[in-house]
């Protein structure tokens, strides 16, 4: 809606003579444009207010870019003309607010939800376009035992969403306040927060967000807008979060930024190091992986590999530092120093098997099952192949952040596979394709046909409906 709105106030200052053909047509040939947002929770902004990490206000700064359009008002010179006002044009006033009670070009209709309140075909009927940008509400899963039974076990999506305090996750505090230990009505074991073990499958910026959030504890994150359930249950944070993937450093999916803040962690005043050891570094710079580091478009990787040397650097000589004064110091000293800090582990070339029951009580998470894996493949397409090693590790809490699955709206549902031709044997599908969780589309253009959006001729497409996510 923002880019759209954006493009049509830049269409403003072209020359009122230009035709649609100089300008080439699209929103600045257009008399007026209304768009009208609809959201299935009361409240707006989406992933913004449930997805971006509560540390991160300067994030969520664009929540004012949409204030602002939504507060908008109409300009009347790029008003519709009368007759569109009238009941039997598409968006008209029947079909979500074109030019009613003084609104702006953006309308926000919240506590709508597609397929309960209005079917896709409605809107299609009532709008001239319909993108879709519902997003993904269901997570791509490793597979492996223990990852549907063992209570601790959540997908990062879910941990993000509670703390961010989206209503659907609420139930969410329990598990983690009971895999935890902390104060959130969950059985817990009387154990402290911070005596608590935590591993985080993946690495891209939500698992990273999830170990500094985990870290930080809700004390740390009381001066944000974080949901206010979910600081008790996070209490001082946890003392270990380790963060793990199957292949190595070049090919994680994080940035330097979220990297650069777990570095800080420390000098922030939480009491936590984050640890990298050189030998796992060395362990994934294949020849691959070097030519990964040159060429055009490696400087982020570049930069990523730098910090993360200085880092192991800094982890070896503060351990060097440690086992100096350790000789020298009481144990009741090594004792204290050792319950001050917490850590923030950043572990490559791990493939999760299999989660763990704890011995005491085989309905919750005890721990994680790897084996070690290597890097074989071409430059830029490396895979993880096992090696038969395996290690554990301990965790009363397990976060799988590897990736999102879209899921049909009401009316979308993929359909069963039917002959159109006998002798063609060709077959016509719905526009969800429930295998790779995505709106089958062609550059974006919804697409009905068995090709997946290969080839626009190889399927029919339902008039002005769009995908944002493609």
């Amino acid at each position: 809606a923002k880019y759209l709105l954006s493009a049509l106030n830049g269409s403003s200052s072209s020359s009122p003579s230009s035709s649609s053909s100089e300008s080439g047509g699209g929103l600045s040939s257009l008399p007026s444009v209304r768009i009208d947002v609809l959201e299935r929770l009361p409240t707006p902004f989406g992933l913004v207010r449930s997805g971006v990490a509560p540390d991160h206000p300067e994030v969520k700064n664009v929540e004012r870019d949409f204030e602002r359009l939504f507060e908008q008002e109409e300009d009347d010179s790029n008003a519709a003309p009368p007759s569109a006002a009238g009941s039997e044009e598409k968006g008209a006033s029947g079909g979500g607010g074109r030019g009613r009670n003084g609104e702006g070009p953006l309308a926000y209709r919240g506590n709508v939800r597609v397929g309960r309140d209005v079917t896709l075909d409605e809107l299609r009927g009532l709008y001239d376009a319909v993108i879709l940008a519902y997003g993904c509400e269901n997570d791509t899963e490793l597979g492996i035992d223990g990852e549907d039974t063992l209570r601790g076990v959540l997908s990062a999506r879910e941990f993000v969403a509670w703390y961010n305090g989206h209503p659907d996750f609420v139930r969410v505090g329990e598990t983690v306040a009971d895999a935890l230990g902390g104060d959130g009505g969950g059985d817990g074991d009387g154990r402290d927060v911070r005596d608590a073990k935590v591993v985080v499958i993946g690495q891209g910026n939500v698992a990273l967000d999830c170990a500094r959030i985990l870290t930080k504890g809700g004390s740390g994150l009381s001066s944000t807008d974080a949901a206010s359930h979910a600081l008790p249950v996070l209490g001082d944070g946890v003392r270990s979060v380790t963060v793990l993937g199957r292949r190595g450093h070049v090919q994680g999916a994080y940035t330097i930024k979220e990297l650069r803040e777990l570095t800080k962690l420390e000098k922030g005043g939480y009491d936590s190091r984050f640890i990298i050891t050189g030998d796992d570094l060395d362990a994934g710079l294949t020849e691959a992986s070097r030519e990964e580091l040159t060429g055009p478009g490696a400087r982020p990787r570049v930069r990523i590999d730098k910090l993360l040397r200085d880092q192991a650097n800094a982890t070896a000589s503060a351990a060097a530092t440690t086992s100096s004064s350790s000789s020298s110091s009481s144990e009741e000293e090594r004792c204290d120093d050792s319950i001050e800090k917490k850590e923030v582990r950043l572990r490559f070339l791990l493939r999760p098997r299999a989660f763990l029951p704890r011995s005491d009580d085989p309905s919750k998470l005890g721990g994680v099952s790897c084996e070690r894996t290597r890097l074989a493949g071409e430059a830029g397409r490396q895979g993880a192949v096992g090696t038969g090693e395996t290690e554990e590790f301990d965790a009363d809490l397990a976060l799988v952040s590897i990736g999102y699955k879209g899921s049909p709206l009401p009316g979308m549902e993929d359909e069963d596979e039917t002959e159109e031709d006998e002798g063609a044997g060709s077959s016509s599908r719905g526009v969800f394709d429930s295998d790779r969780g995505v709106v089958r589309n062609f550059h974006g253009a919804v697409i009905r046909g068995g090709g997946g959006g290969g080839s626009s001729e190889a399927a029919s497409t339902p008039p002005g409906v769009f995908d944002s996510d493609r």
